[in-house]
C-alpha cells in the first residue's frame, strides 16, 4: 500500500497512517473518528464541510453532490446534518428518483457509492449513464 501511496500520488505514508482498526474499534484519521462501525464527526464539522469547500461554488447541483458525499461518508450518523440534508432536497424540489450529473472530481466518488437506497435524504434510487471513461449523474431540480 506504502509503494502504491508513492506511485499514484507521489506521497509517502508514515507507519502510523498504516494502521488498520479491527472491526468494532475506535480508530481517528483525517478528521473523522471509527466508533464501532461508523465514521462519526463533531456536526459542525459535517456542515462546515460540505457548505465551505475550497473553491467556490457556482451551481446548486454542486452543493447537491458534496451533501449526498458528505451524507454517504458518514454523516447520515449525525441526526442534525441528515435532518439538514433531507430538508435541502425538499426546499429545492429535487426529485427523489435522482440522476446526476457532475463533470468535477465528485463523479467518481458519486458513481461509486450512488447506486444503493438512500431514504433519509428522498433518494430511492440514484441512475448513472456512462460515456466512455466518464460516469454523469443529473439532478432534476
Amino acid at each position: 500500500m506504502r509503494d502504491e501511496a508513492q506511485r499514484m500520488f507521489g506521497t509517502i505514508v508514515s507507519d502510523d497512517k498504516m494502521k488498520v482498526a479491527k472491526p468494532g474499534e475506535s480508530a481517528s484519521f483525517i478528521g473523522y473518528t471509527l466508533s464501532g462501525f461508523k465514521l462519526v464527526r463533531p456536526t459542525m464539522d459535517w456542515f462546515l464541510s460540505a457548505m465551505c469547500p475550497e473553491r467556490s461554488v457556482t451551481d446548486i447541483k454542486i452543493t447537491a453532490s458534496r451533501l449526498c458525499m458528505y451524507y454517504h461518508l458518514g454523516g447520515c450518523n449525525d441526526e442534525l446534518f441528515s435532518r439538514f440534508c433531507r430538508e435541502f432536497f425538499e426546499l429545492h424540489q429535487m426529485n427523489p428518483q435522482i440522476e446526476f450529473i457532475s463533470d468535477d472530481a465528485l463523479v467518481w466518488f458519486i458513481s461509486n457509492y450512488m447506486d444503493f437506497d438512500c431514504p433519509a435524504v428522498g433518494i430511492k434510487y440514484a441512475q448513472k449513464a456512462s460515456l466512455g471513461a466518464t460516469t454523469y449523474f443529473r439532478f432534476d431540480l
